[in-house]
């Protein structure tokens, strides 16, 4: 019986310690595979990915430990960028993160030899990505096709009410996964998984001997994880990635209980209770020197909203960073004239406060962060203005150049904000105003020739995101670079002639125009002439290809593309053939798309009016979509004939 019982004991604890890996154990088998086994077009595989993280506690500190390490196949030349690791360290004032004991090396096969080269420490090189991360990267030495690399390495954070998101999902598949977390049993964290992977999960309540403390153990583990599949028009391809993700709830001591954010309400008003908002926003009383200028002798609020607005943007700099925190503060921020995203979109509510403008922040996630599932501080990484004049809401981020009042750049559109009102004492989730309709509106007036070669005129027209997303590109360009690059974009037609107006005018249409001429796009056979109904602005080809669709699709905003052509055929030709007119809805008014071809004295009459009214559709209408967009490939494919009288 007792040698029973001590065999059991041993089983279990191999159990328990088999998870463990061990550096250096690499295989000739590894080596020697040429593809993996369930996904013969991947790049590369991580055969295991290994993951611990525990807190350590103290009177005076609250540290947590994360170990990481991982050992990836290298197949082809695709997969060499899976040698380069980077690694994002979070900092806050004085306090950090930090990265020790990195260990790197790459393995080769020769003949039946297996070689190492290890990474050298001045390989690793450390840099600020932002004013709150850090960034860490190395890049593995001698890396061939068959490689096996390893890395490890060990963070040390003081942040410990949120872990890092445990990502045990890849752009490649995964052979084995194995994460083991450790909380003291007085912490309570929530726990939220993401994405459609399950892992295994097994809990326990036992004594660490390492940090001397009762945790709760949760230990993720799973096989062949496939690879995450990415898709055209995705938001952010880490929403759906499979990950886990943990952020403390609540404390419970001997002496107290310490609830942490419950709702998104608490954390609008934790946010609120920062001293940057509480102090520096509620009580800045030092903008009046900019602020009086713009609205002296202006009674309608709405003007002065405007004023303030143009006048934030066309004279603060945005530094590139983030924020829903300060960089400078306000003070510092109107004396260097430039700051993250915090320090002007705050300054601007500051400005609109003193117009006796009903102005408040509003805390968002924009598209660079995983969309949260839970409240939380994390991922809010934000602030905008929001004002309410006459009971109509406007939404404004004066950090670039080109957004408008209700046009904010598109990676603001992604998730609802949070309202924060300190002197009303209301915080609370609202929903953004959804961007309206953009317009792009081309009129094309042209010329056939006997010869094939056809020139004319067009003029485009474009308003809200079109013009916002127009002024961007053309911003800063060499004249003749940009007419060379819209000449490639549009068929290879030559440009001439070319014009921009308003170009800087955020509040006006943006128009292009130029003259144009090519001998490509009408083909003569057998003496009669063929050409596509849209020139050089046909689809060409459909996006979605695939079968199936697991992400929602995103458009980015709402939009309509209307042209309107006139084409004159040349004398002693007539139209022996024109696709038949045609209009398409998309179910539950999503949008639609309508063609008309008809003939006049002249020649023949073109329109074309596609309209997509949703930023975000469902996967659920992928069928319809990928429909949709086939059907218009092959209208536009249908060539337009002319022969001789």
């Amino acid at each position: 019986m007792k040698k029973i019982l001590i065999l059991f004991m041993l089983a279990v604890l191999g159990k328990s310690y088999a998870q463990k890996y061990k550096f250096g154990h690499v295989s000739k088998e590894e080596l020697q595979e040429v593809s993996y086994p369930t996904d013969a077009d991947a790049e590369a595989a991580i055969l295991y990915n290994y993951r611990d993280s525990y807190i350590f506690t103290t009177t005076s500190t609250i540290e947590l430990t994360t170990e990481v390490y991982k050992k990836i196949k290298i197949y082809n030349k695709e997969g060499f960028d899976w040698a380069t690791q980077t690694v994002y360290l979070y900092k806050s004032g004085s306090s950090k993160e930090q990265i020790s004991k990195i260990k790197a090396v790459t393995y080769n096969l020769d003949g039946t030899k297996i070689n190492e080269t290890k990474l050298d420490k001045d390989q690793i090189f450390k840099k600020e990505f932002s004013y709150r991360l850090d960034e860490v990267t190395f890049t593995l030495p001698n890396v061939k096709e068959g490689s096996v690399i390893e890395i490890e390495y060990k963070i040390t954070s003081p942040f410990y009410r949120s872990f890092d998101d445990l990502n045990f999902q890849y752009e490649i598949p995964v052979k084995k996964f194995y994460a083991e977390i450790r909380t003291p049993k007085v912490y309570t964290y929530t726990r939220t998984l993401r994405g459609n992977t399950f892992v295994n999960l097994t809990t326990e309540r036992k004594m660490d001997h390492r940090t001397g403390v009762n945790v709760d153990v949760y230990r993720y583990s799973q096989e062949n994880i496939p690879a995450l599949k990415d898709e055209p028009f995705v938001d952010n391809l880490d929403n759906y990635r499979g990950s886990i993700m943990f952020e403390l709830s609540q404390v419970e001591l001997d002496t107290r209980y310490v609830r942490y954010s419950q709702s998104w309400g608490d954390v609008a008003k934790e946010i609120g209770n920062d001293d940057d908002y509480a102090e520096d926003l509620d009580k800045a009383r030092f903008v009046d020197d900019i602020t009086d200028p713009l609205i002296s002798g202006v009674s309608d609020p709405l003007q002065k909203m405007k004023n303030i607005f143009n006048y934030v943007k066309a004279n603060y700099t945005w530094n590139g960073f983030e924020g829903k925190y300060f960089y400078n503060g306000l003070k510092k921020t109107i004396k260097e004239k430039k700051g993250n995203a915090a320090d002007i979109n705050l300054l601007l509510v500051a400005m609109l406060r003193y117009a006796d403008i009903d102005a408040n922040p509003v805390v968002i996630c924009t598209k660079d962060e995983v969309r949260p599932l839970f409240p939380t501080l994390k991922g809010l990484n934000y602030v905008i203005a929001y004002a309410v004049i006459n009971d109509q809401e406007y939404v404004m981020d004066a950090t670039r150049e080109f957004s408008e009042i209700n046009v904010l750049p598109l990676d603001d559109y992604y998730y609802d904000g949070m309202y924060i009102n300190n002197n009303s004492m209301r915080w609370n989730k609202i929903s953004l105003r959804s961007p309206d309709p953009s317009l792009t509106a081309v009129n094309l007036m042209a010329t056939l020739a006997d010869d094939g070669s056809i020139e004319g005129k067009v003029r485009y027209a474009y308003d809200q995101h079109s013009a916002m997303i127009f002024r961007t590109n053309f911003k800063g360009s060499n004249l003749d670079d940009y007419t060379r690059d819209r000449e490639n974009e549009l068929s290879g037609i030559e440009i001439s002639d070319f014009k921009v107006t308003n170009e800087k005018s955020s509040d006006k249409k943006a128009l292009e125009s130029f003259s144009f001429f090519s001998e490509d796009l009408v083909e003569d056979i057998g003496g009669k002439l063929y050409f596509n109904p849209l020139l050089f602005l046909t689809t060409g080809s459909s996006p979605f290809v695939s079968d199936t669709r697991e992400y929602p699709m995103d458009f980015k905003y709402p939009f309509e593309r209307k042209y309107n052509f006139s084409l004159n055929i040349p004398d002693g030709y007539k139209v022996e053939y024109i696709p038949q007119s045609n209009k398409m809805p998309l179910p539950d008014g999503l949008g639609e798309v309508y063609y008309l071809f008809k003939t006049n004295a002249m020649g023949i009459q073109i329109v074309y009016d596609f309209k997509l009214n949703m930023r975000l559709i469902n996967p659920s209408y992928y069928k319809d979509i990928k429909d949709f967009f086939s059907k218009m490939v092959e209208i536009e494919s249908e060539k337009i004939i002319l022969s001789k009288a």
